[in-house]
């Protein structure tokens, strides 16, 4: 004899591309790289980036070389995690003319070709 039991299952699923975003909410900007260069990349980028980074209201909410890998494979990265006031601001940091050669000089003293910048718009403005 062979027992055949029905299961169903209620999923719900919740879309987080989608929503009430504004330009105005804040967005979190997550910056992974390996600097090929530290010195040059501490005195000829991040050292100089503070200024340019207080003009648009950036924070830095956290930032490891070593972050404690949960799943996948460790790839050696300097992981920085910062939040800009709105879209607007970060479009504003990311394009202005000041940014220009800072971010040559990041280029420069990094693995480009590893490097991500991923913005994230906030979890209240996705749902």
């Amino acid at each position: 004899m062979i027992a055949v039991a029905q299961v169903h299952f209620d999923i719900k699923v919740v879309s987080i591309t989608k929503g009430s975003f504004a330009m105005s909410d804040p967005v979190f900007v997550n910056v992974r790289l390996t600097p090929t260069d530290r010195d040059r990349f501490m005195s000829e980028y991040a050292g100089p980036l503070q200024s340019h980074n207080a003009a648009y209201g950036v924070e830095v909410l956290a930032g490891d070389a070593e972050p404690r890998v949960i799943e996948g494979t460790p790839v050696p990265r300097l992981n920085v995690l910062l939040k800009f006031p709105s879209m607007e601001a970060f479009d504003g940091w990311y394009t202005a003319p000041e940014y220009q050669p800072l971010k040559q000089k990041r280029i420069e003293t990094t693995d480009h070709d590893t490097t991500e910048m991923i913005v994230l718009k906030s979890y209240g403005a996705v749902g």
